[in-house]
Parts: C-alpha cells; structure tokens; sequence
C-alpha cells in the first residue's frame, strides 16, 4: 500500500497554491538495566553505518548575516518504517525554517506533514507581518485540509445515504487518498530570520536552547509537553469538554493520563477519529464498514461526546538570539524518554569540548540515548532488534541541533579534530 497517494498530494495543493520560558522537564523514564534481545556481535564500524544513515550537516551559506552556522541532524527507527520525519528548509524570505515529526499508526500523515508544512508557512508569512499569527495559522489551515481529505476524496457523495450506495471500490479508492486524516503526528517547527527565534509545536516533541556563559552552561526549555499530564493542557481539555472529566482524559490502569484513554498527545496533526464531528464520525463509519480489511485508527473512540478533543492549535514561543545563546536542540520525545532537557543539553555541550568518533552531534547524542556507556554490544542489541520488540525498548528517534555562530571558535576547533582523526 503506498504510503499516501499522489491525490493526497493534490488535494492538499488545492487548498495551498505556492505564491519565553515555557517550563522544564521535571522526569524522564530511563532504560531498564536488563539486556536488550538484539544481535550483540556488530562491530564498531557497522554500529556506525545504522546510526549515520539519515545523518546530514548543513552549513549555511546563503546569508552571511545568518546567525546560523550549521544544522546537523540524525535518525535512528524502531518502527518499520520509521513513523518520524524532518526537514529543513530555506524559505522565500531569506529565514530558515526547520522540523521534526513524530508520527503514530503509521507513516501517513508525518510524511505529508514534512512535505508540506514549510510550504504553509511560506503561504501564511507572505499572507501577514505577524510570524507568530502565520505559524499559528499555517498549523490550522494544513490539519484542517488533512482532516477533510476523505470528504474530498469522495466523487460526488457526501450524505451518508450516498455514502451507503457507494461500492466497495469506490471506498477503498477514497479511503487510500485519506490515510494521513487517520493516522496522526505531532509536531515541532523552528522559523529563524536574524535574531529572531521562532518556535511551534503541537504535541510532545521539545525545543532547547543551550546556553553558553562564562564558566558554565545552561538549558533553557522553549516548549512543554502537550499531554493531559501537563495540568494547563488538562485544565484545556476539561475547559472544553465540560461534565466530562471522568471521561476526557483518564488512564488505563497504572499508565499515564490519555485523552479519552487512548491518545497521549492532546496536539497533533491527523487524528481525524478525534476531530470529526458526530456527523461526520457517521460517514467514516459508513465509508470504513464492509471492507474486508480495517486499521486500528479507523476505529471510533469511546466516550466521543463533543468533537474535536484533539488539536493542531500550536503554542508559539519567541526567542531573541543573543551572544550568550549557543545552539537550539529540537528532538522527538524518544529521546526524552532516556533524557532530561538539561542532560540532552550536557552531551551537547560533552560533543564540543570532547573528541568523539561522531562529526554529527544528534548522531552523537542518539548513540547516548541507546547506550553508549554500556558498551558496543549493548549498542548492537539496541540497533538490531525487531520493530515488533524494539518498539517495547525505545521510540523512534529523531535530531537536529541549530549552532549559532556564537560557538563558531568551537566548531573550528572540532572540525580540526575531526579532520584528523580521519586523516590518520
């Protein structure tokens, strides 16, 4: 089955023409000491290649005022496919704009989200001054053209009566050009022009700035977790859905608060089963009956009184870069299933002032989060297991790490380094 379908694709294009502190991590889960089931015989060099092979350093060159010096990024899957997705980008204006997407059910609409985020925002930013209303818009306007995808995916139907006359074909042709509206992803978004930091993000990827001072350094969290856990965003949900509470948000037996006991982002893009109107929920269910073949994210939740319960709505921080800021770290929540904001920080800082075998730094601090201390066997157990297994030992992982050209010394002192480690 195609990942999503060049209609998906289109129908989007017809909705889009191409023309301060916020709170620290106060926990984090960290990896059982038991040994992982993987294959513990790679060596160094093959251990390497999987963590490298979405690896990339960006330098950039198209603006010598950029305060921007270089943008690495870096991956590594549990899930096969891996559900994450980024991308960076130069936009008309001359800014940079940046992401990570942390998709769950599948890889539908993380992918669709990657392809066509940076191009809403262009789209909003040429629209109005305000860079804070254009995120906050571009957000909106591409989740809300997601969500619509299986009504405009339809031929001509759009009661349920039609919608009940329609053959088997014809639902499964449209639910094909709609998978992204079923499965779900969240989101992070840095825009960067001059001094000028912008962060948005919906869901429970994070942003971080780390800060150089003059004899130690420090973390500065950008973004709080969008889960019922977070009292503001229970305090939403509950705000929103009043005579609910039992039901808008609880946890099945020891696990954390979901919404609706099922999901644990209450942001993100998709997610269409806790977005749709009753109405609509009436028509999925029509389009989604009689198959022969059904996907977990088809299904209705329980406890759908009053839609939508989920939202794409970023929260937006701005952030004026000064001499003392040194680089900004945006990660998927893998990661922060290993490490506390202030220790992703504190590799940061480790992989520039210590000689590494990696040139990348998210490469570099992916290899923490699996393990490194444990050794190369327990870094081989960790990359090799099965996605069905590894998906239970750790998340998708994903990286990029803004260096501004406050630590351009550094850097130089690095890549001199790294020059000749591979010369010798």
């Amino acid at each position: 089955m195609r990942i999503f379908s060049k209609r998906s694709v289109r129908l989007l294009d017809q909705c889009y023409k191409p023309a301060g502190y916020l709170g620290k991590y106060l926990s984090c889960r960290h990896y059982s000491r038991r040994v992982p089931p993987g294959n513990p015989n790679l060596d160094i060099e093959q251990i390497n290649n999987l963590l490298g092979q979405f690896a990339t350093s960006w330098k950039i060159n198209h603006d010598p005022n950029s305060l921007i010096l270089r943008i690495d990024s870096s991956a590594v899957a549990s899930n096969s496919p891996i559900e994450d997705c980024h991308f960076q980008t130069i936009l008309k204006d001359g800014g940079v704009s940046l992401g990570v997407l942390d998709g769950h059910w599948n890889t539908d609409c993380s992918r669709l989200v990657a392809y066509a985020l940076p191009h809403y925002i262009e789209k909003h930013l040429d629209e109005q001054k305000s860079v804070s209303k254009s995120l906050r818009n571009a957000f909106e306007a591409l989740d809300k053209d997601i969500i619509n995808l299986p009504f405009k995916a339809l031929p001509t139907a759009q009661s349920l009566d039609d919608i009940k006359k329609m053959d088997k074909q014809t639902k499964l042709i449209a639910l094909q050009q709609s998978l992204p509206a079923f499965a779900g992803s969240c989101a992070i978004t840095s825009y960067i022009h001059g001094k000028d930091l912008y962060i948005a993000h919906a869901g429970d990827c994070r942003a971080i700035l780390g800060i150089r001072g003059a004899t130690n350094w420090k973390g500065r969290a950008l973004t709080e977790d969008h889960q019922p856990s977070n009292l503001r965003e229970l305090s939403r949900l509950q705000h929103e859905h009043p005579n609910e509470d039992a039901t808008v948000a609880f946890n099945a037996g020891d696990g954390p608060l979901r919404v609706l006991g099922g999901m644990m982002p209450s942001r993100a893009f998709g997610d269409g089963r806790y977005k749709w109107s009753l109405e609509d929920q009436d028509r999925i269910d029509e389009l989604t009956s009689n198959l022969g073949v059904s996907l977990p994210s088809w299904n209705r939740p329980r406890y759908l009184f009053s839609p939508p319960y989920l939202t794409a709505t970023p929260d937006i921080c701005h952030h004026q870069i000064t001499a003392s800021d040194a680089f900004l770290v945006i990660c998927s929540d893998g990661i922060f299933d290993v490490f506390s904001s202030t220790q992703v920080v504190g590799h940061i800082v480790d992989w520039l002032n210590t000689p590494t075998i990696d040139s990348n730094a998210a490469t570099y601090l992916i290899r923490q989060a699996l393990g490194e201390d444990r050794g190369v066997s327990h870094l081989s157990r960790m990359l090799t297991m099965e996605p069905a297994i590894a998906r239970r030992w750790r998340d998708d992982m994903t990286v990029q790490v803004v260096f501004f050209r406050t630590v351009e010394d550094i850097l130089e002192v690095v890549d001199a380094k790294e020059l000749k480690r591979c010369s010798n």
